[in-house]
Formats: C-alpha cells, sequence, structure tokens
C-alpha cells in the first residue's frame, strides 16, 4: 500500500495541474500510466523472489531491519521513474 501510494501521488499531483489543459493528451497519459502501473507492480513482485531467498538462505534476523530499507529505496527509484514520465 506504501509503495502504490507513492505512485499514485506522484502521477496524481502533475495530472491534476494540467487538467483542463490536457483534452487531446489524456488517452496517451492514461495508457503510459496504465504501462508504468504494470511494470511497477511486476517489479514489485520480483522482490518475493530475493525475499524468498533471503529466508531460505537463514539470513531472516538481518532481513527484517533491511526489508524497510528496500522498500522506500525501490519506492523511490520507481516514484523517480514516474515522475520522470510524466512530468
Amino acid at each position: 500500500m506504501v509503495f502504490n501510494g507513492a505512485l499514485l501521488l506522484i502521477v496524481l499531483v502533475p495530472a491534476a495541474e494540467s487538467w483542463p489543459d490536457s483534452g487531446s493528451r489524456l488517452l496517451d497519459r492514461s495508457l503510459a500510466l496504465f504501462f508504468l502501473g504494470v511494470i511497477a507492480n511486476a517489479l514489485y513482485c520480483v522482490a518475493y523472489v530475493a525475499d524468498l531467498f533471503v529466508q531460505f538462505a537463514g539470513l531472516a534476523g538481518s532481513w527484517r531491519w533491511f526489508r524497510p530499507v528496500l522498500l522506500a529505496i525501490g519506492t523511490g527509484f520507481a516514484a523517480t521513474i514516474a515522475h520522470w514520465v510524466t512530468g
């Protein structure tokens, strides 16, 4: 929810600011946002593979600290890409 909420804010704020002027570009932006959403959620799901690997390797103790850090880094990276594409 944190990941999707952050991306939603990054995308909706510029879209709301340019809403009256974006009539002809609305379809293009909508398709781009859909494409970004699919890619972002697919990449988010790849993190489960790394999570399983770490848990089976016996590193669960250190992973509990690193998980929120990885979430913050991934969310920041995805927000940067979303801002760059929609801006």
